[in-house]
């Protein structure tokens, strides 16, 4: 991981963390309780498992649609 990337990360995952509806935060705040971390923490980790999962981190470039919006 790039010196870039773990300076942009907490600031990304703080950007979704706000942009999220009443509903979705709730469930990010009391997945933190649980874990004893920050909600900015939970976004951060699915966002590490999202591009891993997509291949990202390996440079391949995949369009990721959002269901239900």
């Amino acid at each position: 991981m790039s010196e870039l990337h773990k300076d942009a990360s907490p600031a990304v995952a703080r950007a979704i963390f706000e942009g999220l509806g009443p509903t979705e935060r709730a469930e990010v705040e009391r997945e933190a309780i649980e874990k004893g971390v920050e909600p900015i923490e939970i976004v951060r980790r699915s966002l590490d498992v999202l591009i891993s999962e997509t291949g990202q981190a390996a440079g391949k470039s995949q369009f990721i649609r959002r269901s239900g919006r």
